[in-house]
């Protein structure tokens, strides 16, 4: 991680402060020194859990809901599952186990995408789903984008997804809205937050009683989650199909939600 930190930090150093944003991606997505490039985050040993790895009935319920869905769907003779950030491949496994009983809709099934940017993750998705010697074993692709997904009704699946993008904030000054930025102390060696100088263009993504916040107040704009919400809906524009986003927020819809977990602990 030191490497990673003198990228950044030279970065910051050459360029001035940056976005959340871009810290959270150069963070998580880093080709060599990233989170989910280096790490593995899942279970007792790593600094998360989800729902996934605690009970296959999870995915077994979710893969019931992906039998009702295809048949109000009107069973479409062919039809695509997708999954948005797989993890190890245990959801989209149990999922598959329980299609499985149902042969109408397993024969139905033309492929599976799975989108995934980590190169770590991918190599364990890979060795957990290509050793199936089932139906499924061959219909299993894995994307990079939304665009590559067949012109074809699909059922998609994104559970704890949209919250691990990459978010910018806002902070109310006496001066107006204002980003919250990453510096970095050259003295000190540590990443400190700051405010922009200037007013932002992100202002427009406020809300109208935005400015009857108190100071101090803070807004959170998720471009990247808004970019691929609206991939999603160009898809199913051109032809209907579902989708089923699990996640976990806050209510309100001002004030900071952004966090890191280690070792099971905030």
């Amino acid at each position: 991680m030191k490497s990673l930190k003198k990228i950044l930090a030279s970065r910051i150093l050459n360029f001035g402060p940056i976005k959340i944003s871009d810290f959270m991606i150069e963070s998580n997505q880093n080709p060599k020194f990233g989170y989910y490039n280096s790490c593995f985050p899942f279970g007792k040993k790593g600094d998360f859990i989800t729902a996934p790895e605690l009970s296959q009935m999870f995915g077994e319920l979710i893969g019931l809901w992906i039998i009702d869905c295809w048949q109000k769907m009107g069973e479409p003779k062919k039809f695509n599952i997708v999954e948005l950030g797989p993890g190890t491949g245990v959801l989209i496994m149990d999922i598959l186990r329980v299609i499985n009983l149902k042969k109408e809709c397993k024969y139905a099934c033309k492929k599976i995408f799975l989108l995934e940017i980590s190169n770590k993750l991918k190599k364990i998705q890979k060795k957990n789903l290509l050793k199936r010697k089932d139906y499924f074993a061959n219909k299993i692709q894995w994307i990079d984008n939304i665009e590559q997904i067949d012109k074809c009704p699909f059922i998609l699946i994104a559970n704890e997804f949209f919250d691990t993008l990459p978010i910018q904030q806002l902070q109310l000054t006496k001066k107006g809205w204002k980003e919250i930025l990453i510096d970095f102390n050259n003295k000190k060696k540590s990443f400190h937050f700051t405010l922009s100088n200037n007013t932002t263009l992100l202002e427009k993504f406020l809300p109208k009683n935005a400015y009857k916040k108190k100071i101090n107040s803070i807004y959170e704009v998720p471009l990247q989650m808004i970019r691929v919400m609206n991939d999603i809906f160009k898809k199913m524009n051109q032809i209907k199909s579902c989708i089923l986003i699990i996640d976990y927020i806050k209510k309100k819809s001002f004030g900071n939600t952004l966090k890191s977990i280690r070792n099971q602990k905030i």
